[in-house]
Parts: structure tokens; C-alpha cells; sequence
């Protein structure tokens, strides 16, 4: 090459058309050693910038200087073909290729080759200065109004992405001029500049969002304009539409937050959800997590407002959209979401506002809820984890696998944190799923299992800890009736202790009644001798000893307020209503009945709240004065205390515990009837009762309760019409 006739024809050349024809020679000398090109030697590479000095000059021939630009563009492009270049040669050549392509556009073919020119070349080391205004000149070149070839305007958005690599503040200072003419070429009619425009976009997304503080002056002119909101409206049914909507808001920042700007984008990403076509849907989720990452600059996600504007396409996509491709896209921007809010506070009402709401639209979906599921073992720390988790949430997450981001999630909201608005959040979780998947607590993924078995030691550290005793021991009963809830024997992790207190014991209260009462019920679900039922047992013993008993209710009391439960009962059932709750509550006043299954003493204040109710003593006033008594002697035929004893299991029966000698027992009004001593002996037989086994209690329990109905049948039939 370096014998060539082409440096010859250049050195020799004296009209404007030799030199034409020398550049070209030259160009195509080279062009056939592409594959292996002899580099020019240092002598050649002077001459080289020599004789563009010469023909670049200013005033020069077109046709020259065109031909020149040709051959300059292949030996930038290409800078090994040139030998050790001196810097001041470089600068001086860029310039002016510079002021060809800023100053020179009467002259569209002369303007465009120099814009080629910088947009291929790969030079290293060009100073910032000049770098800046190169910036400028390919924002005015693909902004103006002439025609640009598509290979030319891919070229200088190429040449714009090798600037922004080695100057990246260079996209900050110089937004203003390359930002609107990127995204129009990103809504253009052309896919591959498109394309292009994207990638520019893509690669200085990061350095708007590192460097937000110092880009917030160019950034607000920006905004105020408001012409980039323009395109995006004008473009909505452009198919990129969406990616420029994303881009967007991230290089915006928080300049869009708390302004009418950001309503008017949210209008604009509406048409993706709303859109027929699953690709323009899931690409509008896509769009969802930029929003999600503009929310995080400056902590603005952290507020539980943001968080429901975020949730509802996410919620509404759950809930309607039948696409499994777009209920993975929505389940996989909600873990986004929530690796973002784990690594600050945890929000108020953080499960039940927005951790609740996805478990239910995922339940039966177990692909859905697993993720979910690991997302809140990651928040509270059960999963140990030694490597040291990024506290920044880095852009390569924007579209990561949801295990990927799953694994990402800090423990935000450790075990130790917990109060009872966390712990009875997780045990409806829990049942949720539970109904969901149509699986006991033993058949529940593991991560479940991880955060069941979280909750139980959890409540086990609250009760032995004794400092709250209310809210540890609502923590237990909302454990025990989700247990007692489930039609599968329960796992063998509620070991809980209930220390007594060294004070004494505590009042007794209903949340205890129905811990009790849920206890009872268990036992007599759980396999005869298992391990939870022991659990069950000590745990029971321990309930009955760390609460006071209620004052003694005599079996003939208990049996009148049973009788006129029975009545309001049927009352309410005659007129249609439904059973108020405080009727299903069981009382700590029939405690020693087994199973909990009595119900509430009738007093004044249950007669303050249900006027249809009648204490023992107001029935006493509407009783008839001819009549001797209240109860009148049954006949033996229809008490079910005379028939033999069901059997129970089929295996074994239970019989009625022996009686005391009888006594002649006086009523009320001095009367006496052997009805009346029949239950003054099973007063008597109270400490026979409690010794007696769960099993024989119920068997009586359910005979008492069937004489209780003949009661109630025979009081009614004695009471004339009120």
C-alpha cells in the first residue's frame, strides 16, 4: 500500500477531477485489502491528513470534498490503517468535518457525508469539547427536515451511543438536544432505526438514574415542554409506543412525580392494559415496572398510595385476565414491586393491603402463590442466606425471572419485628392458601410450612414472654380456631406452653374461653394418643392453670339458660334471621362441660342487646300463679336418660356416671318432685364428672341436651300465650 499509484494520483492530482478520481482510487485500493489491510507508515499517514487539509478546505470543490469524506469515513471507521496519527491532526480533521455537517446543509449530499463520517468513525480519545459537539451536530442532523437514508440515521445514533459509553454525563448536559429527535426516531416508520433509537435509550437510562440530582435542571425543562408527552399521545397506536412510555418515565425521574404529567402518561400506558392483543398487554406490564423503578428514586414508593395505584393493573390482570402468559407477566411485576418495598420500611397494613389481595387471586394457581410465598419467607428472614444481597435494586432486574428477583428480596420484616397485626394477616394467609390448593398444613409447599412454623414460635415466644398477655394470647386464639377450622388433624409443631404467671393467675377473658374451647374441640379431632393431641393437652392444662375459673354455674342454672337458648333459637329460626354471634361464643361459665359447647349466661347486659332474650327470673314473671313449679315430672318415655347409651367409635359405651343416694329436694316454692332430686344428685356428682374421660362427657353432654329439648317443649306447652 505503500507503493500504491493512488498516493501518487493524490500527490500529482492538479485539477478538482484528478483528485476525484485519486480519492476514489485510493478507497478502492483499500476496499480490496479489506480482509487484510497494510496499514499506512507514518510518512503516508501525514501526507494523508496533508492532502485532506488541502481538499476539505473551506470554499473547496463539492465534488472534492465529497470524494475526500468518502475515503476519510473508511480510515475512521477502520483507524489501524493509520500509523501513530497525530492528536492535533485528529482534532483539526473532526472539526472540520464538523462545520461541513453543521454549516454546509444548502448542500444536502455534501452535509449528510459528513454526518457519515462522524457517526462511523471509532477514533479513541477525543476530548470532551469536541465529543459535546458532535452530540449537538447528530441531533440537528436527524432532526432537520431532510430525507435521511436509514443507514445514515441508524450511523449517527450508533456514533451517539459510542459517545454516551465514554462520556456519560455527555446524555445530561446535552438532553435537551438529542432527547426529543431520539425519541421521534424511536415512533418512526422504520423498525431497524427504531431499533437503534432504543438502544440509546437503554444505555443511558442507568446514568439518568445514578446522577437524577444533577440531571434534575435539565430534566424539568424537559418535562415543561412537554413535548415528548405530545409524541407519546399522538403516537398511541405506534407499536413502540409503550417502549418509548417506558423509557421515558425512567430517564424523567421524579420530575414527573406529583405533577399533571404523570396522570396524562398514565392515560397513555391505559390503551396497552385495555389492548385485545396479549403482546401489546404484556408489554404494558413491562412498561409497569419502569413506573415501579420511577417511583423508587427518592423513596417515593414507599407510601401505601403510590402502592395502590401501582397494585391495580396488577390486581385487575389477576383477577380478569385468563392469559397464563399475562398472569406470569403480572405476577412477575408484583415481586418487582415488592423487591423494591423490602429494601425500605415495611408500609401500615403492609399484608393485609397488599400481600392479602394477591394470595386470593392466585389461590388456585400454585405457580402464582409460590413465588408469593418465597417473596415473604425472603421479607421476614426465615430463609437463611450468607451472601450479601445488593441493597440497590439494579437495573438488570428490570426484566429478570421472578425467582430471580424473588431472591433478590431483603428480610425487611424479620420474625423479630412482628406484632399481632402481622402474625393474624399470616395465618389468613395461610388458611388461603390452604383452601386453595385444597391441601392440609402437612401437603402445603415448603415454603408455607417455613412461615407456619415461623408463626408458631413466634406466638410459643409471645405467651412464655408473659409482657403482653392480651395480645399473645389473640395471637393463640386465632391460631387455635384456624386449627380447629381444618378438616385434617393438625401438624405436630403447636408445641406452646402457657407459663402461670408468678403474680397469680390471669382473668379469665373471652379470647381464653375460646382458647379453651378451641383446645377441647382439637382433642377430640386428634388421633388418640398422637403427639398433637398431647401438645394439645398440655396446652390445655396449662390454660386452665394460667386463667381463673369464672364463678361455679350449677348444672340446674346452666340447664334454664340452655332452655331458653333453645327458645330464642327457635324464635329467630320461625322468623327467618340468622343466629347473632354472641350466641356461638363459647362461655367460661360451662367451661367443665367438654367441647365448649355451652353458651352464654342470660343477664342483664345480653338482655340490653337482644330484647327477646329472658333471664331465669323474667321467664319466673310470665309463669302462670296456679302453677306449683316450674318443671312438672317427665314422663320416663321421653327422657333419653332411661335409654341405653349410643355407641360411640362402634367400639366401647359410656355410661352415665353413677348417682348418690337420693334425697327429697325442695323447689322454689316448697315443693318437691323426683325430677328435682334426679338433678340435685348430678349436682352432687360434679368431682365424678371431671374425673370421668373426654369421651364419656360428650356422650352426656349430648343426652343432657336432648332432655333440654323435651324441657323446652313441656315449659312452652305450661306458658299461656303471651
Amino acid at each position: 500500500m505503500n507503493s500504491s499509484d493512488a498516493w501518487l494520483d493524490l500527490a500529482t492530482a492538479k485539477d478538482d477531477t484528478a483528485r476525484v478520481n485519486a480519492w476514489a482510487s485510493l478507497l478502492a485500493t483499500v476496499r480490496e485489502q479489506d480482509s487484510d489491510p497494510v496499514p499506512c507508515d507514518e510518512r503516508h499517514t501525514a501526507l494523508f491528513f496533508e492532502y485532506l487539509r488541502r481538499d476539505l478546505e473551506p470554499g473547496g470543490d463539492t465534488g472534492v470534498m465529497q470524494s475526500a469524506l468518502s475515503c476519510v469515513a473508511l480510515f475512521l471507521n477502520q483507524p489501524r490503517l493509520l500509523s501513530a496519527p497525530k492528536s492535533g491532526d485528529v482534532i483539526q480533521l473532526l472539526t472540520r468535518i464538523l462545520e461541513i455537517a453543521c454549516t454546509d446543509t444548502s448542500n444536502t449530499d455534501l452535509s449528510q457525508m459528513a454526518l457519515w463520517c462522524l457517526g462511523v468513525q471509532k477514533l479513541d480519545d477525543i476530548p470532551q469539547d469536541l465529543a459535546s459537539r458532535m452530540v449537538v451536530a447528530f441531533a440537528n442532523g436527524i432532526n432537520s427536515d431532510m430525507e435521511l437514508d436509514e443507514s445514515l440515521v441508524s450511523a449517527v445514533l450508533e456514533g451517539m451511543m459510542r459517545i454516551f459509553s465514554e462520556y456519560p454525563l455527555l446524555a445530561i448536559l446535552q438532553s435537551q438536544a438529542w432527547m426529543l429527535p431520539v425519541f421521534r426516531c424511536l415512533l418512526g416508520p422504520s423498525t431497524t432505526i427504531s431499533s437503534c433509537a432504543g438502544q440509546v435509550l437503554a444505555l443511558v437510562r442507568g446514568v439518568f438514574l445514578d446522577e437524577f440530582k444533577s440531571a434534575a435542571p435539565f430534566l424539568q425543562t424537559i418535562v415543561k415542554k412537554g413535548e415528548i408527552e405530545d409524541l407519546l399521545r399522538s403516537k398511541k397506536d405506534h407499536k413502540y409506543m409503550l417502549m418509548a412510555w417506558e423509557e421515558y418515565v425512567v430517564l424523567m425521574g421524579s420530575k414527573l412525580h406529583r405533577t399533571q404529567n404523570l396522570n396524562d402518561l398514565l392515560k397513555v400506558v391505559e390503551t396497552g392494559f385495555n389492548s385485545p392483543a396479549l403482546k401489546r398487554r404484556l408489554l404494558g406490564m413491562r412498561a409497569w415496572r419502569r413506573l415501579i423503578l420511577n417511583f423508587s428514586i427518592e423513596g417515593h414508593i414507599y407510601h401505601a398510595k403510590r402502592v395502590n395505584l401501582v397494585t391495580l393493573p396488577i390486581w385487575n390482570c389477576l383477577k380478569f385476565d385468563k392469559a397464563d402468559r399475562q398472569r406470569q407477566a403480572s405476577m412477575q411485576t408484583y415481586i418487582y414491586l415488592l423487591l423494591h418495598l423490602s429494601k425500605g420500611p415495611p408500609i401500615p397494613s403492609f399484608l393485609e393491603s397488599f400481600v392479602l389481595p394477591a394470595v386470593r387471586y392466585s389461590k388456585n394457581e400454585l405457580p402464582l402463590l409460590e413465588p408469593i410465598l418465597y417473596a415473604l419467607v425472603r421479607m421476614f428472614g426465615i430463609e437463611a442466606d450468607d451472601e450479601v444481597v445488593d441493597p440497590t435494586v439494579p437495573l438488570s432486574l428490570l426484566d429478570a425471572d421472578i425467582l430471580e428477583l424473588a431472591q433478590n428480596i431483603l428480610p425487611n420484616m424479620p420474625v423479630s419485628t412482628w406484632d399481632i397485626s402481622t402474625v393474624l394477616p399470616v395465618l389468613k394467609i395461610v388458611e388461603i392458601v390452604m383452601q386453595g390448593v385444597g391441601a392440609t398444613l402437612k401437603e402445603l409447599p415448603d415454603v408455607m410450612i417455613c412461615v407456619w412454623q415461623a408463626v408458631v414460635s413466634y406466638i410459643d415466644t409471645q405467651v412464655r414472654a408473659g409482657s403482653d398477655s392480651e395480645a399473645a394470647i389473640t395471637m393463640l386464639d386465632s391460631a387455635l380456631v384456624f386449627l380447629s377450622r381444618q378438616t385434617a388433624a393438625p401438624t405436630d409443631e403447636m408445641k406452646i406452653r402457657v407459663p402461670v404467671p408468678k403474680d397469680g393467675p390471669y382473668s379469665a377473658s373471652p379470647k381464653s374461653n375460646s382458647c379453651i374451647a378451641s383446645v377441647t374441640k382439637m382433642m377430640t379431632l386428634l388421633p388418640a394418643g398422637s403427639v398433637a393431641q398431647n401438645n394439645m393437652k398440655f396446652l390445655y392444662d396449662d390454660l386452665v392453670s394460667a386463667f381463673e375459673e369464672d364463678a361455679p354455674v350449677s348444672p340446674l342454672q346452666r340447664a334454664s339458660t340452655r332452655a331458653l337458648m333453645l327458645e330464642q333459637k327457635l324464635k329467630r329460626r320461625a322468623d327467618g334471621s340468622s343466629e347473632p354471634d354472641h350466641y356461638q361464643t363459647p362461655s367460661s361459665q360451662v367451661r367443665q362441660s367438654f367441647g365448649g359447647s355451652g353458651y352464654v349466661q342470660i343477664n342483664e347486659t345480653t338482655t340490653a342487646k337482644h330484647p327477646d332474650a329472658l333471664t331465669p327470673k323474667q321467664l319466673e314473671k310470665h309463669r302462670p300463679q296456679g302453677l306449683p313449679a316450674m318443671y312438672h315430672p317427665l314422663d320416663p318415655s321421653l327422657s333419653t336418660l332411661s335409654e341405653e347409651t349410643p355407641v360411640v367409635n362402634n367400639s366401647q359405651t359410656f355410661p352415665l356416671p353413677s348417682l348418690p343416694k337420693r334425697r327429697k329436694v325442695s323447689n322454689d316454692f316448697g315443693t318437691t318432685t323426683p325430677f328435682l332430686e334426679h338433678i340435685a344428685q348430678l349436682q352432687n356428682s360434679t368431682a365424678e364428672l371431671e374425673s370421668m374421660p373426654p369421651q364419656t362427657l360428650v356422650q352426656i353432654h349430648r343426652d343432657l341436651a336432648a332432655l333440654m329439648a323435651h324441657v323446652t317443649e313441656a315449659l312452652h306447652k305450661s306458658l299461656p300465650p303471651m
